[in-house]
């Protein structure tokens, strides 16, 4: 089994617009800490597998679109079985998707030659090794979704349900040096430490922490289930608040290293490579909401400040001609790629709750599965109890997204078919 890992700085050398600051829409004036893109190769011999992580916000299809194809031209990897992963890092460069107005077309053509680069880096110095899996239970976030007062919100709710299963995949040398350490833990970074300067927020400082641990180790942190819960740090006498300073970023990090660490370090099971992929999309029809919904909104959107994301879309949907050219329905991106027998990895566009991630689990059998979240910018994730249920994520995102209205119900069921026929194709497939 063959292993190639690199990462290359994704910093823009030019200033330019955040991806969600704090309701700041000017230039970043600072750069606190580098963002990067970080790559994981995994070759069993006949088939290899590409793991791309971004210190992004997240970004739309088509990054997806140009490395699966660069990937597959030179070096015959399927579409399938590339996955591009963004941190939820909201005080990245903004880039086209979520913030597709303050993007800029010269970081976007230097996002994907860093892109390629870092593809090619870890292509090109391959080595012998093993990988080991484990899971474990922890408790860094908290809900977003509750109860207070009789009102179903977004409030701080310990005893609601949230993903707190921190999956780690650990990729050895031959010397038993550890070369890569992979994570999936659901967590939206929501310090909001400054709105002028770039910074990869807690996941990067994970990374450069797990990094520092183990010499030659190129880490990749993916968000799991993230829509529905956020870093227990930022709760303060239970409620939510924010901004904080890098220095509880770099605390709250450290807290998260150290237990990564003690993990990693620990032998576990060797897994057999035996890769092959699928790959599915399914069309979510939406609820349209009127037109007049819309003109209320522009209104409303005024207490968020002109620039800001919400505004903006009120203003273009209404004022703009924009409600016409909004879609029906969404395309969400589906992948499943079988690393071996007992090990998967599942992947879902936008932001998963963990409702969702259930749905999706229970398709492989009692397999032992990778959660990756956040492929691409495309709205939250519900299942159908929670589109019931109500909330920002189920009910009033979709003014942010610049989408026509929440998902209808059927979501559960589609996930169902599609991933279930996924993990049999693969199973039918025999590794081909």
């Amino acid at each position: 089994m063959l292993f190639g890992v690199a990462k290359d700085i994704i910093t823009p050398c030019f200033r330019m617009p955040l991806a969600c600051a704090n309701n700041y829409v000017g230039d970043f004036e600072q750069i606190h800490d580098d963002v990067y893109v970080r790559c994981l190769v995994m070759d069993d011999g006949k088939n290899k597998t590409v793991l791309m992580a971004f210190d992004l916000l997240f970004h739309d299809r088509c990054l997806n679109f140009e490395l699966e194809a660069y990937a597959k031209e030179k070096y015959k990897v399927k579409e399938s079985a590339f996955i591009v992963g963004s941190t939820h890092d909201h005080v990245s460069p903004a880039s086209k998707g979520y913030s597709r107005i303050y993007a800029r077309e010269e970081y976007e053509q230097f996002l994907l030659q860093r892109s390629k680069a870092c593809l090619d880096r870890a292509m090109c110095s391959m080595f012998e090794g093993t990988l080991e899996h484990t899971s474990f239970d922890a408790f860094f976030n908290i809900s977003r979704r509750g109860y207070r007062n009789g009102v179903f919100g977004s409030f701080a709710s310990p005893d609601s349900e949230r993903d707190t299963e921190f999956s780690l995949l650990v990729v050895k040398d031959l010397s038993e040096n550890i070369r890569s350490v992979v994570m999936s833990y659901a967590c939206h970074p929501v310090f909001y430490p400054s709105k002028i300067s770039v910074s990869g927020e807690f996941p990067a400082r994970v990374c450069q922490l797990v990094d520092a641990a183990f010499y030659g180790c190129t880490c990749l942190y993916f968000q799991s289930a993230g829509g529905d819960v956020r870093p227990a740090a930022t709760v303060v006498d239970g409620d939510f608040t924010k901004p904080f300073g890098f220095d509880t970023i770099d605390s709250f990090a450290r807290l998260v290293a150290d237990e990564v660490v003690v993990r990693a370090k620990m032998p576990h099971k060797k897994e057999d490579l035996l890769i092959s992929s699928d790959c599915f999309c399914k069309e979510f029809p939406m609820d349209p909401q009127s037109f007049e919904f819309f003109v209320a909104k522009v209104e409303d959107a005024k207490q968020y400040g002109e620039g800001n994301i919400i505004s903006v879309n009120a203003e273009y949907i209404v004022n703009e001609g924009g409600y016409e050219k909004l879609e029906k329905s969404l395309a969400v991106y589906c992948q499943t790629i079988k690393l071996s027998d007992e090990l998967y990895i599942a992947t879902i566009s936008g932001e998963p709750t963990y409702q969702v991630k259930q749905i999706v689990t229970s398709c492989f059998d009692g397999k032992r599965v990778f959660f990756v979240g956040y492929t691409d910018s495309s709205t939250y994730i519900v299942s159908d109890f929670q589109l019931d249920e109500g909330g920002y994520e189920a009910r009033d995102c979709h003014l942010e997204y610049r989408l026509i209205g929440p998902f209808k119900k059927g979501i559960d069921q589609k996930l169902v078919q599609g991933f279930t026929t996924s993990f049999k194709k693969l199973n039918d497939k025999k590794g081909e």
